[in-house]
């Protein structure tokens, strides 16, 4: 990503990457900081790699390695936003796991849509995204609401509208 110097006159990256509550006070930089995925984009739709700020730490390096370590099987559906798309579940179960106030868990749930594809053969990425958005709402909350302090969800056209899916306007 390249922000030109001007871009900075019209909005705060601080702002932008913490959303408007950073202005206030003390607020722990997350992690992952990736576009969130509105119910009226295409059912095809799961994770938006098109724009992606990973923060240089132990917990940015882990997701960086989970994306990466998934690149290599083979016949993943749209290759990268799959890998991604997985990884991120994985990671906001890790959180859950190391915060440890409550019992949520990602046990994989959507990978086998993601790498066995149907009962007849193919692959359907729609069957995986539909899980991994459920999956989104069970372990972060619903849309517009999403809580977790390891990954922001950028809201589309709340703010700087990052990785614009022209779908996302119709």
């Amino acid at each position: 990503l390249t922000l030109s110097p001007c871009c900075f006159r019209e909005f705060s990256l601080l702002e932008f990457i913490n959303g408007l509550e950073a202005s206030g006070g003390d607020v722990e930089l997350p992690h992952v900081v990736i576009r969130d995925t509105p119910k009226e984009d295409y059912m095809h739709h799961c994770a938006n790699a098109g724009f992606l700020i990973v923060r240089n730490s132990a917990v940015g390096r882990l997701f960086v390695e989970l994306a990466r370590q998934k690149r290599l099987w083979p016949s993943i559906p749209y290759g990268y936003q799959g890998a991604l798309a997985e990884s991120i579940l994985e990671l906001l179960g890790f959180e859950h796991a190391v915060r440890g106030k409550t019992k949520l868990q990602y046990k994989s749930t959507c990978l086998p849509f993601l790498v066995l594809g149907k009962v007849h053969g193919g692959q359907t990425y729609a069957d995986f995204c539909q899980c991994w958005r459920n999956e989104l709402v069970r372990l972060a909350g619903d849309y517009g609401s999403r809580t977790s302090r390891w990954v922001r969800f950028l809201e589309p056209r709340e703010q700087v509208e990052p990785g614009l899916l022209l779908a996302s306007l119709f």
